[in-house]
């Protein structure tokens, strides 16, 4: 039985893989938060410390409200 002959019209790589530059970014934040969590919790105390602030300094927090009224917003508050 004879064969068609084909071509592939798929490239080799998927569209969705990162380049280089992505994928080097990621390792380099990976190898970060590695030593810095490996510091926080088995380095001297000193060094443990430091890093618990480092990852302190990361974490989402919600802005702050405001105790007094910005300018916009009294602007705002007073207009008919």
């Amino acid at each position: 039985m004879p064969r068609a002959k084909t071509t592939s019209t798929e490239s080799e790589e998927p569209s969705s893989t990162a380049t280089d530059f992505q994928r080097e970014m990621a390792r380099y934040v990976m190898i970060l938060a590695g030593a810095v969590i490996f510091t926080a919790l088995y380095a001297p105390k000193e060094y443990s410390e430091r890093a618990f602030r480092v990852i302190d300094k990361f974490k989402r927090s919600p802005e702050p409200e405001a105790d007094e009224d910005t300018p916009p917003a009294r602007r705002r508050t007073h207009r008919k």
